[in-house]
């Protein structure tokens, strides 16, 4: 049996299909075949740093399965992605309105490694950018800190109601 989640985004119609588990998929070359990502297919990504979910023309020789993580550009840099499903229902999706992102490679043990003492590390440079915001009397809420796959920079994302100089901030940090 298949568990099909249908949802609306953006006016675009969106089937991710999913199947409970390895061993319905194993049983199932129906479900399988539906399930199976391949060269050419358009598929919808949730960036795991994030709430965005993105579409990616898959350009690769192997074959990817919802659920597996891939590694995709952003305009950030590399980020870490979660193949949420094959988009099934193409011409319901304007053209203009998708920004294709690359799909750089399924991610490897390495890369989901670095994901995770990433994300620990985040949370320490967190709570460093949030002291010398509270030093400098800086009026901007900080929103997330998010270190880049690739990348040893890290990125710190805030609001503000007005223009803030940051200057001694990004000195200090």
């Amino acid at each position: 049996m298949e568990n099909r989640e249908e949802s609306k985004t953006e006016g675009s119609a969106v089937k991710d299909l999913t199947a409970p588990d390895d061993s319905v998929m194993a049983g199932n070359p129906a479900i399988t075949k539906k399930l199976v990502i391949s060269r050419g297919d358009y598929i919808r990504v949730k960036i795991l740093h994030s709430n965005d979910t993105e579409i990616v023309q898959y350009s690769g020789d192997s074959e990817l399965f919802p659920d597996e993580r891939i590694i995709v550009s952003t305009r950030y840099g590399n980020a870490v992605a979660r193949i949420q499903g094959k988009l099934t229902n193409k011409e319901n999706v304007d053209d203009s309105e998708i920004d294709l992102k690359k799909l750089i490679r399924k991610a490897s043990d390495e890369d989901l490694f670095r994901y995770e003492e990433n994300t620990k590390r985040e949370v320490k440079a967190f709570k460093l950018c949030l002291e010398k915001i509270k030093e400098q009397n800086l009026e901007m809420k900080l929103v997330q800190a998010h270190y880049l796959i690739d990348e040893p920079k890290i990125l710190f994302f805030f609001t503000a109601e007005a223009r803030v100089d940051f200057r001694e901030l990004v000195k200090e940090l």
